[in-house]
């Protein structure tokens, strides 16, 4: 909008291509629309001027009656006109755009909690304007929601989230100590093509700017934080209720403001309690297990695994795994039993738990040190009935030791003398040491998908320990998906095999084995970092509706060189 002669008048301005001919358009017709809070559509504009012009490079409409518009839309052809009048459109170009709304502004609304809301989303946060919603719970549950803010051509420092008590408005409350609102923040991942199983000379490729997108779904803070303008900030929403809480419906409000805001914003929330009590995680019936990489956090926080310092920062982070309903603990005893598919800046990505050093006369010691201070650490956090130990098939396929300061690969055939000889040895060692420290009925020793075979079983059995297998096709290893005390199927093969899925299902629960189902690579729905929530809420549903015991991921903390903003390395 310009003056002109002290009168507001409406100005467009279109200017024509370049490689335009000097008889540019004949006819144009100018439409506007005033439309906020929604997306436009054809319907809400309105013509506002029309005329014929020729030859030039660019039209200039002042309107004699200026009108307020959001969107502008310029349709300009070329017209030929012809012995009856009719127009002939041998050309035709449609021009939109949008008034700039440059005024500064704090806001947000209620969001869907089952999808991720990143930095692109920012138009469509600005037209959403919900203020309050009805959410539900049991007692000693969470009720979940998700708030996205935002801040409109202009930064906002000290961006705070408070929220009240709840009151069913019969002297009945939830406390406002039981609301948690923390900050999402968000991360780079990987969006490329499926790039392999793990390898340590495998390179992740650089960011090229477009093979990296925005995961929002790091839960980051519960502080103050500062939003830059234009930018998009969630907010996740925990309504912890009692479990000693009355069964009733409860409001409360959750307040969002920052330095300069003079009205703050508010959110209704109501909460609806039933008469029913979710149990405590160690009376959970339905198990969640996560793979664990303890030596990942370490090297993340600089510290020697399982210090004093290490042990501290891992109760943050398996406390975590516990309330889900983590139990299961992941160990090793084998160098690398993945063959580096995790990331680590160390020559070893995932070490073993228990380090074997070769002796002068061939034989092995064992130093359970780790593996004892990691198990120690879990039994005391109130985990590890299941202690799943890794490598006995590892993916490359070899004995590990030290020899004279040197780590060692040793190729070994499966089933053959020196095979069964090295494992035997080790796991008789093995079942010795777990009796001593009382964890043996704990243990079982695992195979994941690579590396799955009877001799490997034979093993172990005969050392007296039970037994775990990661299996994404039964069909291929249908007698030992029926033998190992626990067994993990992969969800697309149970879901694509359903009548053989039943009768291992049926043929276990009779010899009362324990099933459960995992997500893995390439799995739809899955739990990466560019899935939706409601992709692992779906999952792990999907799985106890399928009658399984409970429900299996790799990986619960394998974190990237940076996981807060990674593009060198895939974030998982």
């Amino acid at each position: 909008i310009k003056r002109k002669n002290d009168v507001e008048t409406g100005k467009v301005e279109y200017t024509g291509r370049a490689n335009k001919s000097a008889n540019w358009y004949g006819q144009y017709a100018l439409y506007l629309a005033n439309v906020t809070g929604r997306e436009v559509t054809d319907a809400d504009f309105e013509l506002a001027a029309s005329g014929t012009n020729s030859g030039f490079s660019k039209v200039v409409i002042s309107l004699e009656t200026p009108k307020a518009a959001t969107h502008f839309r310029f349709v300009a052809f070329t017209a030929n006109p012809t012995g009856n009048n009719f127009v002939t459109a041998s050309e035709i170009d449609v021009f939109e755009a949008f008034a700039a709304d440059t005024t500064p502004a704090f806001g947000g609304s209620i969001v869907d909690n089952n999808t991720q809301w990143t930095q692109d989303r920012l138009s469509e946060v600005k037209r959403l304007t919900k203020t309050s919603a009805e959410i539900s719970a049991w007692k000693n549950d969470k009720a979940l929601s998700e708030i996205a803010l935002y801040a409109a051509n202009a930064a906002y420092e000290n961006v705070t989230v408070t929220a009240s008590d709840l009151s069913d408005g019969n002297g009945n409350t939830i406390s406002s100590e039981n609301v948690t609102t923390t900050f999402i923040r968000s991360t780079k991942a990987y969006n490329g093509g499926y790039l392999g199983y793990g390898s340590p000379d495998r390179l992740i490729p650089a960011d090229n700017g477009t093979n990296r997108s925005e995961s929002s779904d790091i839960l980051w803070t519960t502080e103050p934080v500062d939003m830059s303008a234009n930018s998009v900030q969630p907010v996740w929403v925990e309504i912890a209720v009692p479990e000693d809480a009355k069964a009733g419906v409860y409001t409360g409000t959750i307040s969002a403001t920052a330095d300069g805001v003079a009205d703050a914003l508010e959110f209704t929330y109501t909460v609806e309690v039933y008469d029913a009590v979710l149990p405590d995680e160690e009376d959970y019936t339905f198990r969640i297990m996560q793979w664990q990489y303890p030596y990942s956090s370490a090297e993340y926080y600089g510290v020697e695994p399982f210090s004093a310092e290490h042990l501290e920062i891992l109760k943050d982070i398996m406390s975590v795994y516990k309330e889900v309903g983590g139990n299961a603990i992941t160990t090793t005893f084998t160098e690398e039993a993945w063959s580096g598919q995790t990331y680590s800046a160390n020559d070893v990505h995932y070490p073993s738990m228990v380090k074997w050093t070769k002796n002068a006369d061939g034989s092995f010691t064992y130093d359970y040190s780790d593996f004892d201070a990691w198990v120690s650490f879990c039994k005391e956090m109130g985990l590890g009935d299941k202690i799943v130990a890794y490598g006995i098939a590892p993916w490359h396929g070899s004995f590990t030791y030290w020899e004279n300061g040197t780590l060692k690969y040793e190729r070994y055939t499966v089933g053959n003398t020196r095979y069964n000889e090295v494992w035997t040895a080790f796991l008789t060692d093995f079942a010795a040491h777990l009796e001593e420290k009382g964890w043996k009925e704990n243990v079982y020793i695992g195979i994941d998908e690579r590396g799955i075979s009877e001799a490997a079983f034979n093993c172990a059995e005969a050392a007296g320990l039970k037994t775990a297998a990661d299996i994404d096709n039964i069909g291929n290893h249908w007698a030992i998906a029926q033998r190992v005390t626990e067994l993990n199927v992969g969800d697309t093969a149970a879901q694509s095999n359903g009548a053989t899925f039943t009768k291992l299902l049926k043929i276990r629960n009779e010899k009362g084995f324990r099933t459960t189902l995992y997500s893995c690579t390439e799995h739809q729905p899955g739990n990466f970092s560019l899935s939706a929530p409601v992709e692992s809420y779906w999952t792990v549903l999907n799985a106890g509706m399928m009658g399984v015991d409970g429900f299996n991921r790799w990986a619960f903390d394998a974190w990237v060189a940076n996981p807060l903003n990674d593009a060198t390395h895939n974030s998982f």
